[in-house]
Protein backbone atom coordinates (compact mmCIF):
# COMPACT_ATOMS: atom_id res chain seq x y z
CA UNK A 1 0.00 0.00 0.00
CA UNK A 2 1.43 3.39 -0.69
CA UNK A 3 1.38 6.71 0.97
CA UNK A 4 4.66 8.17 -0.14
CA UNK A 5 6.08 11.70 -0.13
CA UNK A 6 3.78 12.94 2.63
CA UNK A 7 5.27 15.96 4.40
CA UNK A 8 5.30 16.22 8.17
CA UNK A 9 5.51 13.69 10.96
CA UNK A 10 3.42 11.09 12.77
CA UNK A 11 3.69 10.78 16.55
CA UNK A 12 3.69 7.15 17.63
CA UNK A 13 3.34 5.99 21.22
CA UNK A 14 5.74 3.09 21.77
CA UNK A 15 5.81 0.61 24.63
CA UNK A 16 9.42 0.04 25.59
CA UNK A 17 11.03 -3.12 26.98
CA UNK A 18 11.04 -1.73 30.52
CA UNK A 19 7.28 -1.21 30.37
CA UNK A 20 7.47 2.56 29.95
CA UNK A 21 5.82 4.35 27.05
CA UNK A 22 7.42 7.01 24.90
CA UNK A 23 6.05 9.11 22.06
CA UNK A 24 8.37 9.19 19.07
CA UNK A 25 8.05 11.28 15.92
CA UNK A 26 8.38 9.30 12.67
CA UNK A 27 8.08 10.68 9.14
CA UNK A 28 4.41 10.99 8.08
CA UNK A 29 5.04 8.54 5.24
CA UNK A 30 6.18 5.78 7.64
CA UNK A 31 5.73 2.36 6.07
CA UNK A 32 4.81 3.76 2.66
CA UNK A 33 7.91 2.22 1.11
CA UNK A 34 10.15 -0.58 2.35
CA UNK A 35 13.05 0.85 4.33
CA UNK A 36 14.59 0.68 7.81
CA UNK A 37 12.10 3.13 9.39
CA UNK A 38 13.22 2.40 12.98
CA UNK A 39 16.95 2.89 12.43
CA UNK A 40 18.02 5.93 14.45
CA UNK A 41 14.39 6.81 15.32
CA UNK A 42 13.05 4.14 17.70
CA UNK A 43 14.62 4.60 21.18
CA UNK A 44 16.11 1.08 21.07
CA UNK A 45 17.73 1.95 17.73
CA UNK A 46 19.49 5.09 18.99
CA UNK A 47 21.95 3.21 21.20
CA UNK A 48 24.74 3.09 18.65
CA UNK A 49 25.34 0.54 15.97
CA UNK A 50 26.94 -2.09 18.21
CA UNK A 51 24.27 -1.97 20.93
CA UNK A 52 21.14 -1.60 18.79
CA UNK A 53 18.96 -4.68 18.17
CA UNK A 54 19.23 -6.37 14.79
CA UNK A 55 15.65 -5.44 13.83
CA UNK A 56 16.60 -1.75 13.78
CA UNK A 57 18.25 -2.21 10.37
CA UNK A 58 15.45 -4.32 8.90
CA UNK A 59 13.49 -2.83 6.02
CA UNK A 60 9.72 -3.00 6.37
CA UNK A 61 6.59 -1.49 4.86
CA UNK A 62 2.83 -1.63 5.15
CA UNK A 63 1.22 -4.25 2.91
CA UNK A 64 -2.16 -5.59 1.88
CA UNK A 65 -2.25 -9.00 3.60
CA UNK A 66 -4.66 -10.33 0.96
CA UNK A 67 -2.19 -9.74 -1.88
CA UNK A 68 1.15 -10.04 -0.07
CA UNK A 69 2.87 -13.22 -1.26
CA UNK A 70 5.95 -13.43 0.97
CA UNK A 71 7.37 -16.38 2.93
CA UNK A 72 6.91 -14.53 6.24
CA UNK A 73 3.27 -13.64 6.92
CA UNK A 74 2.46 -9.95 7.46
CA UNK A 75 1.71 -8.81 11.01
CA UNK A 76 -0.73 -6.23 12.37
CA UNK A 77 1.07 -2.99 13.14
CA UNK A 78 1.52 -1.90 16.74
CA UNK A 79 2.60 1.58 15.70
CA UNK A 80 -0.77 2.71 14.33
CA UNK A 81 -3.27 0.33 16.01
CA UNK A 82 -6.36 2.27 14.96
CA UNK A 83 -5.32 2.70 11.31
CA UNK A 84 -7.08 0.66 8.64
CA UNK A 85 -6.64 -0.12 4.97
CA UNK A 86 -9.68 -1.25 2.95
CA UNK A 87 -11.54 -1.82 6.22
CA UNK A 88 -8.88 -4.10 7.72
CA UNK A 89 -6.19 -3.49 10.31
CA UNK A 90 -2.93 -2.12 8.95
CA UNK A 91 -0.35 -4.86 8.29
CA UNK A 92 3.41 -4.68 7.81
CA UNK A 93 6.00 -7.05 6.45
CA UNK A 94 9.79 -7.28 6.34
Amino acid sequence: IGFDNIPGSTDIKLKLKDGDAQTVSYPAEIGGTCQAWDDGVHPECRKGEDDAPEWCKQRWCYVDPCTCDLPQKPKVTMYLPEATFTGKSLYYSY
